[in-house]
């Protein structure tokens, strides 16, 4: 299974390429390879250092699964502002309401739209709470799930809590 990445930008300068404009091009086997994550630990790229992700040309997030002959392009933060307009065109909606204390990060009850492929990370940033702040309870549809081990999908109902409420 071969899966071409292509990194831009200051990430194709952390895999020691220095080719100019162009961008860092590689083929890899992609065997033990089941989403994009796993892509980014083979490069050594941080979630926090890219600004967007596309397979085969469509937008999409970190959970988004991989498979034989697909391009995953990986631009940089510093490349952010040229894709202003993407996340409205190719993404996914998510219904999410905040419960609580963590209602100061935003209105108790809204719909996004996210990347396909995003996980409740993405919910988090979008709202600018931090796990690192806060002990947070995420629900999907009803369902309990650990913050990163759930990849959404397009209409999903997502609650967000502070587990000192009590809930």
């Amino acid at each position: 299974m071969l899966i071409t990445v292509i990194l831009y930008g200051n990430l194709k300068e952390k895999q020691g390429s220095d080719i100019g404009a162009s961008p860092y091009k590689k083929e890899i086997d992609g065997v033990n390879i089941i989403s994009v994550a796993d892509i980014l630990k083979i490069f050594n790229i941080e979630i926090i250092e890219v600004s967007h992700i596309f397979v085969n040309s469509k937008y999409c997030g970190p959970g988004k699964e991989v498979k034989n002959g697909d391009r995953v392009g990986i631009f940089p933060k510093n490349m952010g502002v040229m894709f202003v307009e993407i996340p409205y065109s190719n993404s996914i909606q998510v219904s999410v309401k905040i419960i609580g204390e963590l209602q100061k990060y935003g209105i108790s009850k809204s719909t996004i739209f996210l990347p396909e492929g995003s996980s409740g990370n993405a919910v988090l940033k979008r709202y600018g709470i931090s796990l690192s702040s806060q002990k947070i309870r995420f629900e999907v549809n009803g369902r309990l799930y650990n913050i990163n081990d759930y990849v959404l999908e397009d209409n999903d109902f997502v609650v967000i809590s502070s587990t000192l409420n009590g809930l």
